[in-house]
């Protein structure tokens, strides 16, 4: 059986260590204050790559596509990275506007197809319609997230049964699979019954709330919660071509 990793969120390279000292599988760098996707400055993708050095793969967040800054000056050491579609609905344009996003990628780099359960209230693009896209955009990732924070977690945001086929649709196009969206107990254990390659956290990870800090043992705590979900539950077969 394979094991689902956990994805913690930080925002400078402390955070990135306590997250490893936790169990964090996947380090993402993030800056809350600037939205769910918000990017970090370029100085903390440096710091965050010089102090995990080699221990766990690094994804970036780079904000929305309306106001990404692009990836020229991520380092090398980031294996993913994602652009939320935050009006992206009312933007014909958009497949054009994310190529040119990643106009500067380094090689190797995967992109991560980042949709909102909330998708209507972000005006983005339905998650089955960026699934379905998913091949021509270059992605081999797919993460549904929330964009409201203030509106609940994932499975309050949308209905378990749409998530449950969102996750089967994306496997079914060959991408890997991330769940996120203010996800803790209840949710973290429907998540886990998925089986999606990662469950994502920011908020569940910090000592009060996603602006506050990423504690060690709030990360080992939810370690532990994915583990005994995960065995609760029998084994899904799908798709890790990619891992």
């Amino acid at each position: 059986m394979n094991k689902i990793e956990l994805l913690v969120s930080v925002r400078n390279e402390t955070e990135a260590e306590r997250a490893l000292q936790g169990g964090a599988g996947l380090i993402d760098v993030k800056e809350p204050l600037r939205g769910p996707l918000g990017a970090a400055n370029p100085s903390v993708w440096r710091d965050v790559a010089a102090r995990t050095a080699g221990r766990a793969p690094l994804s970036a967040a780079l904000g929305e596509l309306v106001e990404a800054p692009g990836c020229g000056e991520l380092p090398g050491e980031f294996s993913y990275a994602k652009i939320g579609l935050a009006g992206g609905a009312h933007n014909p344009a958009w497949p054009r506007l994310w190529t040119n996003q990643w106009r500067d990628a380094a090689d190797g780099l995967n992109l991560v197809l980042a949709a909102y359960a909330d998708y209507e209230a972000a005006a983005a693009i339905a998650p089955e319609r960026l699934i379905d896209r998913a091949g021509d955009l270059g992605c081999r990732v797919f993460l549904l997230d929330t964009f409201c924070k203030a509106a609940g977690g994932l499975f309050d945001t949308m209905p378990p049964q749409r998530v449950a086929e969102l996750v089967e649709r994306a496997r079914q196009a060959r991408l890997q699979v991330a769940l996120a969206g203010s996800l803790r107990d209840a949710g973290i254990r429907r998540a886990a019954a998925l089986r999606p390659d990662w469950i994502a956290v920011r908020g569940a990870a910090c000592k009060g709330g996603r602006t506050t800090s990423v504690s060690a043992t709030k990360v080992r705590d939810l370690r532990r919660a994915i583990d005994a979900a995960s065995d609760s539950f029998p084994t899904t077969q799908h798709c890790r071509q990619f891992a």
